[in-house]
């Protein structure tokens, strides 16, 4: 074995493990999500999913309010379909101050992995809205059916500072109020 100086070579075989998993994570991930790295890369200056308006719309649910065909156009070209007199396109157009969406820089698959990306994010927000409000009725539901507290209150009271109470059944119970006794 050849002997490098500031190398210990027990220490290859880990270094190599670590260049493998690191390497293959990030194929995995971009396996799981190709439609996240466009969307972080094209959209996500003017768009969010759920995060309220920006330039554009909030895409959150888009693909339950539009076609997919129509998604795939306007994401291609929106300005096409504004001068070929798209009602939705144009009223979206104005909405946002006629201000245009560029044309899309990115091939037809990479659209579509887009949109099944907005999808998947708008399909799993529902969930945990779903989820979070039936936490909260649940919370709701359990803080109804707890047992009330019963305060204690005097059946009668007499002039000489007494009370009677009937707490236990049939049964008469004089207590005392304090400092009224001399």
């Amino acid at each position: 074995m050849i002997s490098v100086p500031g190398h210990n070579p027990r220490f290859l075989p880990i270094g190599v493990i670590v260049l493998l998993l690191v390497t293959s994570q990030s194929r995995i991930g971009w396996a799981q999500e190709p439609g996240k790295q466009v969307f972080d890369t094209t959209c996500f200056a003017c768009h969010t999913i759920g995060g309220g308006r920006l330039v554009g719309p909030d895409l959150l649910g888009v693909n339950e309010r539009r076609s997919q065909t129509w998604l795939e156009g306007f994401v291609k070209s929106s300005q096409s379909m504004i001068n070929n007199g798209d009602a939705d396109a144009v009223a979206l157009f104005a909405e946002f101050n006629q201000l245009p969406m560029p044309d899309a820089l990115i091939s037809d698959e990479q659209i579509s992995q887009v949109l099944d990306y907005i999808e998947t994010q708008s399909s799993a927000a529902v969930a945990e809205t779903s989820a979070e409000s039936l936490v909260a009725k649940n919370q709701s539901e359990a803080q109804r059916n707890l047992p009330q507290k019963k305060t204690y209150k005097p059946d009668k009271i007499y002039s000489r500072g007494f009370s009677v109470s009937k707490r236990a059944g049939r049964h008469v119970t004089p207590v005392m109020k304090s400092g009224m006794m001399r």
